[in-house]
C-alpha cells in the first residue's frame, strides 16, 4: 500500500510539473467547465392559490403518497437516495423544502447532471389519489468549440409550452388532510431519552409523567395558524378518559426542511436533532407547555412534523425537553439529556 501511494504520489507530481511547464511555455492551460445540474422545482396550488404542500393549509395532500418515476425508477417523497456513483450534481431524488422568492413549499427533483443529455424525458408524478403530471425534461450539452460551451435546457407540464424556468405550477384539487392546528392526534410510542449519571432513577421518573402512550392530544390555536408568539391549547385526553387542557406558547416555528433547519438552528436544536434522532422532518415549533401547580416550570417542547413512508404518511414528535429540570433536582450529578421522545400518530376521520 505505502509503495502504491508512493506511486501516485509520484505521478500527481510529475503532472503537476508538466502543467506549470506548460504554463511557463506560454502555453493555454487547461479550462475545466463546471455545468449547473438539472433541478427541477414543483409549486402545488388549488385554484385559489392555497400552497397544498403546506402543513398548515386546510386541504393540504401531504396525507396523500406522493411519488415520481423518472427514466424507469420510483421515487418517495422525501426518501433517502444512496449515490451509485460519483459525479459533482447531488442527486436526492423527490423532496419537500421550503424557501423561494416566494417563501413557500416546493416539491424537488434532482439533481441531475448537467453534462447529461435528456431527450423530453418525462418526470412523472404521482399524486397518491391516482392522478398523475408529466413533467418533460430536455437538456443537451453543446460544444461550439473549446472556450465556447452552451446548454439548451427546456421545460414543459403536460406537454403545454416549453420553458427554460425550472419552477413549474401545478393547479389541483384540495386533499383532504388535516392541518396540523386542530387536528386529533394519538400518542403511539414514548421512549425515554436520557443521558446522565442517575439514569436509572431519571427513566424511572420519567416513566411516571402523565401524557403517555394511548394518550389523545390537539393542538389548538385561535388564528388558524401556527406562528411564533402565539398562545394556544394543549388538550390531552388519557386513555381513562381524563381530559386536562395545557397554555401553549409558541417560541419558534421554522417551516424548514432538514438541511435549513440545521444550517439555522441554535447549538440547543442541533442537539436535539441528533439526540432524539430526528428523520425527515418539514415543519418545526419550539414551544412551552405549563400543566398547572404540581410543575416547578413550564415545559419545553420541540415539535417536529415527520414525513413516514405508511398512510397517514406523516407524524408528530414531540421532544419532551427535561433536562433543567433534572438538573435543579440532581444538581451534584451530570445530567446531560433528560426528556421522552412522544411519537403522535394523526388519527383519521373513519
Amino acid at each position: 500500500m505505502k509503495t502504491k501511494l508512493s506511486f501516485l504520489a509520484a505521478c500527481s507530481f510529475m503532472l503537476c510539473t508538466l502543467f506549470l511547464v506548460a504554463c511557463d511555455n506560454g502555453e493555454e492551460a487547461l479550462t475545466i467547465w463546471d455545468y449547473s445540474p438539472v433541478v427541477c422545482y414543483v409549486a402545488v396550488e388549488d385554484a385559489e392559490g392555497h400552497d397544498l404542500l403546506d402543513p398548515q393549509t386546510e386541504g393540504n395532500i401531504l396525507g396523500q403518497d406522493i411519488k415520481a418515476d423518472f427514466m424507469g425508477d420510483t421515487y418517495e417523497l422525501n426518501a433517502e437516495v444512496v449515490q451509485t456513483r460519483y459525479y459533482l450534481a447531488r442527486f436526492t431524488g423527490l423532496q419537500l423544502v421550503y424557501g423561494g422568492d416566494e417563501e413557500r413549499y416546493y416539491l424537488r427533483f434532482g439533481e441531475l447532471a448537467g453534462e447529461n443529455t435528456y431527450e423530453n424525458e418525462p418526470l412523472t408524478l404521482h399524486w397518491g389519489d391516482g392522478s398523475t403530471d408529466v413533467i418533460t425534461v430536455y437538456n443537451r450539452l453543446l460544444i461550439h468549440a473549446q472556450d465556447d460551451h452552451e446548454i439548451v435546457r427546456r421545460f414543459s407540464l403536460n406537454q403545454g409550452p416549453e420553458q427554460e424556468s425550472d419552477l413549474l405550477t401545478v393547479t389541483r384539487a384540495a386533499g383532504d388532510t388535516p392541518v396540523l392546528n386542530g387536528a386529533p392526534w394519538q400518542l403511539d410510542d414514548v421512549s425515554p431519552v436520557v443521558d446522565a449519571t442517575l439514569a436509572d432513577e431519571i427513566t424511572d421518573s420519567l416513566a411516571k409523567l402523565p401524557f403517555g402512550a394511548g394518550t389523545g392530544f390537539r393542538l389548538e390555536f385561535p388564528d388558524g395558524r401556527i406562528e411564533a408568539g402565539q398562545t394556544g391549547t394543549l388538550a390531552i385526553t388519557s386513555p381513562d378518559g381524563t381530559s386536562v387542557q395545557s397554555e401553549m406558547t409558541v417560541k419558534q416555528v421554522l417551516s424548514e426542511e432538514n438541511f435549513n433547519f440545521y444550517r439555522q438552528a441554535s447549538d440547543e436544536q442541533k442537539a436535539v436533532y441528533e439526540d432524539y434522532e430526528i428523520p425527515y422532518f418539514y415543519f418545526y415549533m419550539l414551544c412551552e407547555a405549563a400543566f398547572g401547580e404540581a410543575d416547578d416550570a413550564p415545559r419545553t417542547y420541540h415539535v417536529f412534523a415527520v414525513r413516514t413512508d405508511a398512510e397517514p404518511y406523516y407524524e408528530l414528535w414531540l421532544c419532551e425537553d427535561l433536562t433543567a429540570s433534572f438538573q435543579a433536582l440532581y444538581p451534584d450529578e451530570t445530567v446531560n439529556r433528560a426528556g421522552r421522545l412522544l411519537k403522535g400518530q394523526l388519527l383519521l376521520a373513519e
